[in-house]
């Protein structure tokens, strides 16, 4: 008599099923290609099972139902009750109870980071019931000084790659900056500004989507990373349920940009050393997104405010599944991509222009068999998406132009701020005399905007010496003046970047 005939003979009995290993199952259907050379592009599935904790170690009743096999890539899941005794799945990679951080990194991470800095856009997502560990795969910092040691998840491991690969490359300049945003009941949140609520997501001119006013800081070191990291999850929504002590009430996502420079070496004409001159800017951007676990609510015991963010997360994760659902189906030509916030800002990296990698956080507990069965089958459908990632060249005027609007928008505001505070004590005489100054004016825009052109910079200062011709007050001419201003900026700022363009390709 085989194992499986007397596992369900055990079960139709009543007596204890045996905690011995599952029998070898045939080959699965699932073919793995995450370790090997392929043409077709799709989402990388690795799986992580947690070990059991003291609680539920303790107890006598607990039977092993979840068996990983990390050699042949498989998971098989003892099913009690059901028609079939073992159901076995194929990933591209399984890592059992004692893998490591730096093993976990190495599989499912890596890859994606190098990617990254080749150019191209990537996402390592997190995926699983609350209390699976994924917060710790991804985001986990223990610094322990009694040893000197540092036990680091994910994205503290990606940015110190990051920062290994652009300190040892001596023939690019790198610039890197990191944004840290959360969606709290379908509500965008920066968590590095927790006072910028309700953000919108935006397509841009190319198709790609973008988080609008989201704030996006330099980083330069690896400490860097990690300070603005804890002080997002500081920020970031966390409650007590019976299931997980520090469960996460939101998604929250890591953006990690990286703009790689490249240049092209000139020989001059009297020397023997060569001019450098900028190819264009590659920029890759990675996202590592902490899922917040689904839960029961009869098992997590939320209530309240609690139950309300269970179901939100519940709804918003069952629309990512759809959409799972829809890429995986050829014959599947809509995707709901705009039923929840997360699908939405998502979309690329479910079968767009992102290399994606999955880890899916298992229990291996028997209580919780069934969300392990639910997280299985979700890996299963995400193995059959594709994605078409490409390469993301741009030119140097406008990534300029980028910062330049954004560098625009934060002086603005703090100006706005300053003269509010600055109003709040000052004379409204003296406030308007300073007003109908229009010189003092002009020379505030030509400090802010002057770098763009010296012609506009001309252009203006004759503007601003013609105020008596004009027969109105100097109230009204400063306003007007200034309407001009902005506009011969615009036209200023354009024409010369354009004309820079058109040389560069006639070199």
């Amino acid at each position: 008599m085989n194992p499986g005939q007397c596992f369900k003979r055990s079960i139709i009995h009543g007596a204890p099923p045996s905690d011995k290993p599952p029998p070898d199952m045939p080959p699965s259907p699932h073919k793995s290609h995450f370790l090997q050379n392929s043409d077709n592009e799709r989402v990388k599935v690795t799986v992580r099972s947690r070990p059991l904790t003291k609680a539920e170690e303790s107890r006598e009743d607990v039977i092993p139902v979840v068996f990983v096999n990390p050699d042949k890539s498989t998971v098989t899941v003892r099913r009690k009750g059901s028609f079939v005794d073992y159901t076995e799945f194929k990933f591209d990679a399984v890592l059992g109870a004692s893998a490591t951080q730096a093993d976990v990194y190495a599989v499912a991470a890596q890859p994606i980071v190098l990617d990254v800095l080749e150019g191209y856009n990537g996402t390592i997502m997190a995926y699983g019931q609350t209390g699976a560990g994924k917060t710790y795969t991804l985001a986990d910092v223990v610094i322990n000084d009694a040893i000197q040691s540092r036990v680091e998840g994910i994205i503290p491991r990606s940015a110190a790659n990051i920062f290994e690969y652009a300190s040892n490359d001596k023939n690019h300049e790198y610039h890197i900056s990191m944004s840290y945003i959360q969606i709290y009941m379908e509500t965008i949140q920066d968590l590095l500004n927790p006072e910028t609520t309700n953000l919108q997501i935006r397509e841009a001119e190319d198709g790609g989507i973008f988080i609008a006013g989201v704030h996006e800081i330099e980083v330069k070191s690896l400490e860097d990373v990690v300070t603005l990291l804890m002080l997002g999850d500081c920020n970031r929504q966390c409650a007590f349920t019976k299931l997980n002590a520090h469960s996460s009430r939101s998604h929250a996502i890591v953006i990690i940009t990286v703009e790689k420079k490249t240049f092209s070496l000139l020989d001059s004409t009297n020397s023997s050393e060569g001019r450098r001159i900028s190819k264009g800017i590659l920029v890759g951007k990675l996202f590592l997104v902490d899922l917040a676990g689904s839960e029961r609510l009869k098992k997590s015991g939320s209530e309240g405010l609690r139950a309300v963010e269970a179901m939100s997360v519940n709804m918003s994760l069952t629309a990512l599944g759809k959409c799972i659902s829809a890429r995986a189906d050829p014959s599947i030509t809509h995707v709901p991509f705009r039923d929840s916030k997360l699908t939405r800002l998502l979309q690329e990296s479910l079968g767009g222009n992102t290399k994606t990698s999955l880890i899916i956080n298992i229990a291996p507990c028997c209580d919780h068999i069934q969300e392990t069965l639910s997280s299985l089958k979700f890996g299963i459908r995400a193995m059959k998406v594709g994605s078409r990632a490409i390469l993301n060249f741009e030119e140097e005027f406008r990534v300029l132009n980028r910062h330049l609007q954004e560098n625009t928008q934060s002086k603005d505001k703090q100006a706005g701020n300053d003269t509010k505070s600055h109003n709040q004590g000052v004379n409204p005489e003296s406030h308007i005399d300073a007003q109908t100054n229009s010189g003092s004016k002009c020379s505030n825009i030509l400090d802010h905007k002057g770098k763009v052109s010296r012609r506009a910079e001309r252009n203006i200062l004759k503007k601003s010496t013609k105020e008596p011709d004009f027969g109105q007050d100097s109230k009204d001419v400063s306003v007007n003046c200034g309407e001009e201003e902005i506009r011969e900026l615009q036209r200023a700022y354009k024409k010369h970047y354009v004309d820079e363009l058109q040389n560069v390709q006639v070199k």
